[in-house]
């Protein structure tokens, strides 16, 4: 009888350790999938909640269009306070005439300075510019970062740069300009 018994113990601990395991790997399941998709859910559904609250309103339309003016207006200001001091940049003889300012801030002096065949687009037309010049790799550095400071404006594509004589290098720059149509 006491080996039978050692038996039904040895039964009865291995079924308990069993359940354990299923119980822990419910809980860690739980843990792990569905209480993140329970956030998820909760999270939709306050958004939910605020376009039905938006959409219950009687000026709903009005709501998002005075949302939408909002927006805008922050976006022409950031704008116009990126193009501060550049005077209108409406045609491409202004954008270029900016390309030469910003060049001689940092003490560049073209060689060249060959505008490319414009490429229209839906929204703004691209006027690239192939820029050629003999200069110090700081003077280049000055005038790279003052044109990434205009991503708005211009755009660097491609540079070539080659060592020349008397601690100068020689650079191509492929700059692109961007205006909008009928300006």
């Amino acid at each position: 009888m006491h080996a039978g018994s050692d038996t039904h113990i040895a039964r009865d601990t291995g079924s308990l350790l069993f359940f354990t395991g299923c119980v822990l790997a419910a809980v860690l399941l739980v843990r792990h999938a569905a209480v993140p998709l329970w956030r998820s859910a909760r999270a939709t559904d306050a958004e939910l909640a605020g376009y039905r609250r938006i959409m219950s309103s009687g000026d709903a339309a009005g709501s998002i269009q005075r949302q939408i003016i909002s927006t805008r207006e922050s976006l022409d200001a950031k704008l116009d306070e990126l193009s501060a001091g550049l005077g209108n940049l409406g045609d491409l003889s202004a954008l270029l005439q900016m390309l030469i300012e910003k060049a001689r801030e940092s003490d560049i002096r073209f060689v060249k300075m060959l505008p490319q065949a414009e490429q229209p687009g839906a929204d703004f037309v691209r006027y690239p510019v192939l820029l050629e010049t003999a200069t110090t790799y700081r003077s280049l550095g000055g005038f790279i970062a003052a044109l990434e400071a205009l991503p708005h404006m211009v755009r660097i594509d491609r540079i070539a740069v080659s060592a020349s004589a008397d601690d100068k290098i020689s650079v191509k720059i492929l700059v692109t300009c961007f205006l909008q149509p009928g300006e």
